[in-house]
């Protein structure tokens, strides 16, 4: 009886460990985004652009025109979803490989559409 008390503990310590780990993923996101200023370039093939993430989950894009929107991290730190403010119009970044604090790699999706295009945001 103590095995099975012993083996159902730790896959509870386990299970927490995960879930714990999976958590922190997203906040280190969100951390090295608003981290300062909060205002990062973003470099596609198409030109380049700013970003600037606020800690409420809003955001200001500057690509020809100051634009307002709000973000979400989904997927365990793996993806953004901005969406425009009073519009439907919305970007995904997925595949998230934070390379420093400075340099994030993302692949942009827009609208939802499955054809993704390599983008990196710079601090």
């Amino acid at each position: 009886m103590k095995r099975i008390g012993f083996k159902i503990v730790g896959l509870l310590f386990l299970a927490l460990f995960l879930f714990t780990g999976c958590s922190n993923k997203d906040k280190k996101l969100e951390a090295t985004l608003t981290e300062g200023t909060g205002i990062w370039t973003f470099v596609t093939k198409e030109g380049e652009g700013k970003i600037i993430f606020f800690e409420d989950g809003m955001a200001k894009a500057d690509d020809d025109g100051e634009v307002n929107a709000t973000y979400e991290i989904k997927k365990d730190g793996t993806e953004i979803r901005m969406k425009i403010v009073d519009s439907d119009v919305y970007t995904t970044m997925e595949n998230i490989e934070i390379e420093s604090d400075k340099v994030i790699k993302v692949d942009l999706s827009k609208n939802g559409k499955a054809a993704t295009e390599p983008c990196k945001l710079v601090k």
